[in-house]
Parts: C-alpha cells; sequence; structure tokens
C-alpha cells in the first residue's frame, strides 16, 4: 500500500515546479488528475524528444514528470463551473502561473472555501501572490537574478551568468510539495481549507547560504562584505580525460591538496588565493601540468584517499556509467518508451515511491473522471492515537504532536528539522562537545570571542526553534540516554556518512528496539550502499556529480559550480517523505527507515541530461544566459559595477525595448523584428545592449524595462537582501534575539501558509548543550550529581571541548 494511497490531487499549470511537485505525490500513490488545456500542457512540447522528433505525446521531460498521473482536458477559461464541481472532491489543488489566475477563473479561494473545508490550495508563483513583484514578467533567469542565482560563480573575470537547467523550478516544486503535505494535515484537523503562497524568488533566496547575516558578521570583524559569491578551491579542473571537481573546506584539505598536486609552496596561500589574489593565477598555473598527467579517475581515488570532496563531473553521458549509480542501481526504463530516466529521489523501505503507469495521453482519461469527483469513504481508524501537544506554545500547528531527534550536521538535515520545527514539532538536536556541527565553524571569526562557534550565522540561520543537547554518543551512557529519547520519538534523523550510525551501533534494528513504529531518516551524500558510500562530499560535490556543474557556464567557458544549494532541495525532499511517512504510520501503525541519498535526489533534477543522451545520444551542454525560444536574453554590466538581466520573448517586446533604447540606428534595423535574425546576431546585441546598460545605474535600467513591461531584474547580492523591495514587503525575515550574537533578522520560508505560524520560528537557534538539564533531568529524570558526573566525564558540556 503506498503511503498516499488516500490522496487525491488536482494540477493546474504548465510549469515544470507544478508538475515536479505532483510527481512527488503521485510516485507515492497519491491520484493526481492533470487538467490540461485543449491544446495540452506546454512541458508536451518540450524536449527531449525521441529521434529528433516533435510528438508532444513523446516528450521525454512530459513523460519524466507525468508518469502516474491521469489527465483531463478542461478548458478552465469556458469551464470553471466543471472545475469547480472537481475542486470540491480535491485534498490537495496545487497551481502555478501568474498569481490571481485562478480567481479570474471563478474558482478561487472563496469558491473553494465554500465547497471544500479540509482543502489545501497551493500557488506557485515567481514572486509570490502579494508584494509590489507580484504581477511583473517573469523568465527563469530574471527570477535567478532577483534570488541571487546570477553571478559570476566565484570565479575572476567571468560575467555573469545563471544556473543551468531548470534547477529553480524543481527546487520550488520539491517546497511546494512539502508545503502540500503540510497544508493538508492543518487543514483536516482546523476542518478549514488552508492556502499555501509559494515564491520561486524566495525558494532561490532561501537556499543561499546566509549571505546577508555573513556581510553583517564581516563588518563586525572589520572585514570588507562579500560582493562576489565565494567558491571551493579548487573548485571544477579539467584534467588529462575529462573534468573533476576538488572542493576545499577545511585548512588541513587545503595542505593535503598541495601535497596531492605536488605544490607544497602554496600551503600558506590559501586566504589569498581564495581572495583572488595574484598569487591565485599562480596556483592555477603551478597545479595544470600535474592535472593533464592524471586521469579524472586516478584524481578521483587519490583525493578521496587524502578525505578531499573529489569527484567526477556527470553530465548525461557519464551519469549511467557512474559505478555507485550501477550498483544501487538509480536508472529505470521510462514505461513510456525505450530510454532511462532517474528512479527516486528516496527510497522509503515500506512504502518505496514506484513508476506504476505511464505519463498520461492528452485527454486520456477525461471520460472517467465525474464531476463533482465522487466524495472520498471515510479513512479508516487510526493506528496510532495522537499524543498530547509537546510544548505549550505550539498552538494549532499540524505538527505539534510531533517530537524529532536530529542528529544532523551542516546544512541538509538540520534544515528539514528546522522546517518541521516550525510547524510544531519539538525538535531535539543533538551534538557532542568533542564535535560539534560543523556548521559553528561556517561564517565566523575567532575575533568574536571564546564562544566564536555560537556566533555562526550558517549554524543559527538553520536551526531555529529547536532545543539542544549534546551526548558523546562513542560513550555507552551517552548512547543509553539517546535511546532513552528514541522511546518517546517519532522521527530521528541524521545526514552522517553511513559508517558513523553503524560505529555507535545506532542502526534501525536497534532503533527499533527502542521505539518500534520510529521514522528513521538518513541522509547520506551518496548512499548507504555502493562504492562511494565513503567517499567524503557535501553540496558543491552533489552538484558537480549529478551534472548540475556541466549545464552551468558559458558556452565557451568552463563547467561552474551552481552555489551549493542543492542541500535545502534535499531537505524538502526529505520533508515529502517524513509526511508521507507519518501518514502511512497513522493508518496502519507501521514506521520505516528512509534513505535519502544526495546525489540520486540531486540526479533527479538534472533528468533531462539522462533522457536526451538515452533518446538521442547527444550530451546537453551549457548555454550561458541564452534561451533557443528568447532573443535577446542576458545579463548585463551597468555603471554602478551590477548586472542586469532582461528578456526579450517575442516580437513586440523586441518593439518596445528599441523603444526603450531610444530606437537607435542599430536597434532599428527593420530585419530585427524577426526573433529568428535577432538569435542569429545575438552577439552582435549583446554588445549593444552592455553598451546601452553601461552608460545607466542598474536600478534605472531595470526600471525603464519594467516599465515597458520587460522581464528584468538587478541581480542580487549580499549587501542588498537587506532592504530589498519584494522581500521587505513579504515580511521575509524576523527579527531574533541570540543570548550571544544579539538581535539580527534572519530569513524565513519561502512558503506562506494562510493558518502561520506568526512569526516563522518560535525561538531562535539554541547554544551548544543549552537545553542539558531541561531534557536530561526534568524529562528522563537525573540527578545533580549525574548531571555533574557526566559534564565532569565530558559525556555532555555546554562549551565546545579544547
Amino acid at each position: 500500500m503506498e503511503a498516499l494511497c488516500d490522496l487525491r490531487v488536482l494540477e493546474i499549470g504548465g510549469d515544470l515546479a507544478s508538475g515536479y511537485a505532483t510527481k512527488l505525490l503521485a510516485d507515492l500513490g497519491a491520484d493526481v488528475v492533470k487538467l490540461e488545456p485543449p491544446e495540452g500542457d506546454p512541458i508536451r512540447r518540450v524536449g527531449p524528444f525521441p529521434g529528433g522528433t516533435h510528438d508532444p505525446e513523446a516528450s521525454g521531460l512530459f513523460c519524466y514528470l507525468h508518469a502516474n498521473k491521469r489527465s483531463m482536458v478542461v478548458d478552465l477559461a469556458k469551464e470553471g463551473e466543471r472545475a469547480q464541481a472537481l475542486f470540491a472532491g480535491a485534498d490537495i489543488v496545487l497551481e502555478s502561473g501568474r498569481p490571481g489566475a485562478i480567481e479570474a477563473l471563478g474558482v478561487g479561494p472563496t469558491v473553494l472555501r465554500r465547497d471544500n473545508p479540509n482543502l489545501a490550495l497551493v500557488r506557485i508563483s515567481p514572486f509570490g501572490q502579494s508584494g509590489p513583484y507580484r504581477d511583473l514578467e517573469a523568465t527563469d533567469l530574471t527570477v535567478q537574478a532577483a534570488g541571487g542565482w546570477v553571478s559570476a560563480h566565484g570565479l575572476p573575470g567571468v560575467s555573469a551568468v545563471r544556473v543551468g537547467g531548470r534547477i529553480p523550478e524543481y527546487l520550488a516544486g520539491s517546497f511546494a510539495a512539502t508545503a502540500a503535505l503540510t497544508a493538508l494535515r492543518a487543514a483536516r484537523e482546523r476542518a478549514q481549507p488552508v492556502d499555501v503562497d509559494v515564491s520561486i524568488m524566495e525558494c532561490l533566496v532561501g537556499t543561499l547560504p546566509y549571505p546577508m547575516m555573513w556581510a553583517e558578521t564581516l563588518k563586525k570583524v572589520g572585514m570588507p562584505p562579500p560582493q562576489k559569491r565565494r567558491t571551493p578551491l579548487p573548485g571544477v579542473l579539467r584534467c588529462k580525460d575529462a573534468w573533476v571537481g576538488v572542493n576545499v573546506l577545511t585548512a588541513q584539505q587545503w595542505s593535503d591538496t598541495c601535497t596531492l598536486f605536488e605544490v607544497p609552496q602554496f600551503v600558506e596561500e590559501q586566504k589569498n588565493i581564495q581572495s583572488d589574489l595574484p598569487v591565485a593565477k599562480d596556483f592555477f598555473a603551478a597545479i595544470q601540468p600535474w592535472l593533464d598527467a592524471h586521469t579524472a579517475d586516478e584524481i578521483v581515488t587519490l583525493g578521496q584517499a587524502f578525505r578531499i570532496p573529489t569527484v567526477w563531473l556527470g553530465n548525461g553521458s557519464s551519469l549511467e556509467q557512474f559505478e555507485q549509480f550501477r550498483s544501487r542501481p538509480f536508472f529505470i526504463d521510462d514505461p513510456a518508451g525505450d530510454w532511462k530516466r532517474p528512479g527516486a529521489p528516496y527510497r522509503l523501505a515500506r512504502t518505496p515511491a514506484t513508476v506504476r503507469t505511464p505519463a498520461p495521453r492528452l485527454g486520456q482519461h477525461t471520460g472517467e473522471i465525474t464531476e463533482p469527483w465522487p466524495a472520498r469513504e471515510p479513512s479508516p481508524e487510526l493506528k496510532r492515537a495522537p499524543r498530547p501537544a509537546s510544548r505549550s506554545d505550539a498552538g494549532a500547528l499540524p505538527l505539534r504532536d510531533l517530537r524529532v531527534l536530529d542528529l544532523g550536521t551542516f546544512w541538509a538535515g538540520p534544515f528539514v528539522s528546522m522546517y518541521l520545527a516550525s510547524q510544531g514539532a519539538d525538535v531535539i538536536k543533538v551534538e557532542s562537545i568533542q564535535r560539534p556541527d560543523g556548521f559553528r565553524f561556517s561564517q565566523t571569526y575567532p575575533q568574536l570571542g571564546d564562544d566564536y562557534y555560537e556566533h555562526s550565522t550558517t549554524y543559527q540561520g538553520s536551526n531555529h526553534g529547536k532545543r539542544n543537547l549534546t551526548l558523546d554518543l562513542r560513550e555507552q551512557e551517552a548512547r543509553e540516554l539517546l535511546l532513552r529519547l528514541v522511546e518517546t520519538a517519532d522521527v530521528l534523523i541524521e545526514n552522517f556518512s553511513p559508517r558513523v550510525m553503524e560505529n555507535f551501533n545506532l542502526t534501525y534494528e536497534e532503533l527499533c528496539k527502542a521505539k518500534s513504529d520510529l521514522i528513521f531518516v538518513r541522509m547520506p551524500g551518496f548512499g548507504i550502499e555502493g562504492p562511494w558510500r565513503d567517499y567524503v562530499g557535501w553540496a558543491t560535490v552533489i552538484e558537480q556529480a549529478s551534472g548540475m556543474s556541466w549545464v552551468t557556464g558559458h558556452a565557451d567557458g568552463p563547467p561552474l559550480n551552481p552555489g551549493g544549494f542543492i542541500d535545502c532541495g534535499v531537505s524538502m525532499h526529505a520533508g515529502v517523505a517524513i509526511l508521507s511517512a507519518l501518514a502511512h504510520r497513522e493508518r496502519t501503525g507501521e514506521g520505516q527507515e528512509i534513505e535519502i541519498a544526495q546525489l540520486e535526489t540531486g540526479t533527479c533534477l538534472t533528468a533531462e541530461q539522462v533522457i536526451e543522451h538515452s533518446m538521442n545520444g547527444r550530451v546537453l551542454g551549457r548555454s550561458g544566459n541564452r534561451d533557443a525560444d528568447m532573443a535577446p536574453q542576458g545579463a548585463y554590466p551597468t555603471a554602478d559595477d551590477s548586472w542586469v538581466a532582461l528578456s526579450i520573448r517575442d516580437d513586440p517586446e523586441w518593439q518596445r525595448l528599441v523603444e526603450v533604447l531610444g530606437s537607435p540606428a542599430w536597434a532599428a534595423d527593420p530585419v530585427l523584428i524577426d526573433g529568428a535574425v535577432r538569435t542569429e546576431r545575438h552577439d552582435e546585441i549583446d554588445a549593444a545592449l552592455a553598451e546601452w546598460t553601461l552608460a545607466h545605474s542598474a536600478s534605472e535600467v531595470v526600471e525603464r524595462l519594467r516599465r515597458a513591461g520587460i522581464p528584468a531584474a538587478e541581480t542580487l547580492v549580499a549587501t542588498r537582501m537587506y532592504g530589498e523591495p519584494q522581500l521587505e514587503a513579504r515580511g521575509y525575515y524576523q527579527a531574533l534575539d541570540h543570548p550571544r550574537s544579539g538581535e539580527r533578522r534572519y530569513p524565513t520560508w519561502p512558503i506562506k501558509f494562510s493558518y502561520g505560524p506568526e512569526p516563522a520560528f518560535a525561538s531562535v537557534a539554541p547554544t551548544l548543550g543549552q537545553h542539558n538539564r531541561e531534557i536530561l533531568q526534568e524529562e528522563l529524570g537525573l540527578s545533580d550529581q549525574d548531571l555533574a558526573r557526566l559534564e565532569k566525564t565530558g559525556i555532555i558540556g555546554d562549551k565546545m571541548a579544547r
């Protein structure tokens, strides 16, 4: 029985974000009905297509997104009442597109509230359903620029470029799917509809590692704020036969990298090279002969032996050949054709995601779906009665009965547990004073004091609303205390390499002895099993291996690191898996183990690359800021050392751009009214546009273009994130008073629920061991003498061990 077998979902929208959100639900058993216009979903007309055809029934991307769904043709502009009747029988309606679209059809939230008191309505739009940007024209490029994703990606001399592929839409889809399952719980409990507003722009800002707060910290310690994104060094490198990623985080890794590359003279130059001083050029020149003499296989093997995060760059051809994927296996045959596609982004032991039926033909199920959608039979009696709320301040939040143990570190694990906390869960974050969460040492500096690790902006931004307990799990007594907490828990989350939990003897079997219906979530980089299981890696490594780096960059330049955002994407997939497993447990009484291999999740977001190669033997490459259907499109420098992204989608927009430019002779050339001609002369147009933008400030350029209805945005940087009009208007930041750092404004969620919570976070991130006494003494019954002994032996504590 699938985890979401009793869920009914209506999907309205013709973009990837809504399609991916409902794909995640459909693969776990939801009955998803896709409402398509008479001409079909636009994704049907997007490749890859087999054999170079353009058959709308054979689009590989459409087949990937819409397997397990049903298709019903409804002309919403003419058949609003018919759609309204369908909405009345749905659990979730998920729509995407311009804000206010369904209101214009007569089926807005007011009607839905009247007809369906238990409905979750989830709406995805570029900038959200409110704010000054609400109705702006938008494209992928301009939304990426507004969300801070268009940059030089940390490399000197590289002009601003977006992240390749359609990653923002996949990312927004994962946020929307998690939000949908959360909202449904709230709607059923409250017996009133819940509206959810998902902003793609805020999804992008929210997956950057808190640069606006890092800028404040740098200013505090007397260092210049970051104007440009930093990238791990050495980064993406060309070697003898391919491209590899070599990614350094620590001083030890840098020293080992210099040893590996046989350039010991640069061991003391890490900061200077990272800061792009002249020595950086000398370093890269010095290592190139060594790279040219070694294959990718040799470099990855040596790098991993040194415990340096090193990996092959994946692309449409190489991904299927990776030994890790072949050993698990991961890629599957699509039921619609003889070609490969990614499997599921997670593995639920009892309720696995499956592909049961191929993507539907246009309108294939129109005749079998009646209006109104028949009322669902009442759910069977729950096997597990909800327990009382664990915190008095949780209010009526949908996860208030949930207890989560968060053993995670860095971003992927803690980010999803912070989401659960914001929806009312009691989240206990477990660290040790010997090895605190690694994020405590990021974006912080010794100048801040002996407790500098309590000032980290990345740690604080990822751990709001939690309680903190320290336990040295290498010690048997600490392990026994953790197992006593497991007895009271619903979910345990960890994102270590597989060997860590095994070394603690905290396997699923052992945990189930303490709590038989526990949901155990494991989030390793490469998987619990397979030849890469013990490889070291983190977000940038996953982006490189999954193909994201391969398609990011200019057409004539090297692959670039997208930016390390994949952690948050993995977290939102984990949110879908956890909420689905909870639904299964409530129905059956069964817990389960969930494995979320970050590499597999990342590769689900680059599906087109493998599909294209499997269908046609073609490797998708980099296209910079260009788009086959838009000309011109690009990012252009301005007089105030910024960049403006703009897109021209059709001939009327080109005419309006010519007017904005003042109708110069080059732009008024009548042949340029033809989009095909503009595409051929794109380089020439880019040069002329850059000359114009360089004569004006970014704000002036954007204001003129937007007034003409042309999609445009200034690239967002750290120092402009506070005060950004759309973010401020939507209340994106929340002020919290941290006991060590003082009051700061923290990013919240790119998801707004009609029920709140308001504020988004109940409390600021905890300090190390802040709740030791509260948890160990008040909940587990330990005495003062017990606590003193545990602290003396280092099993617990509230200061990092020296």
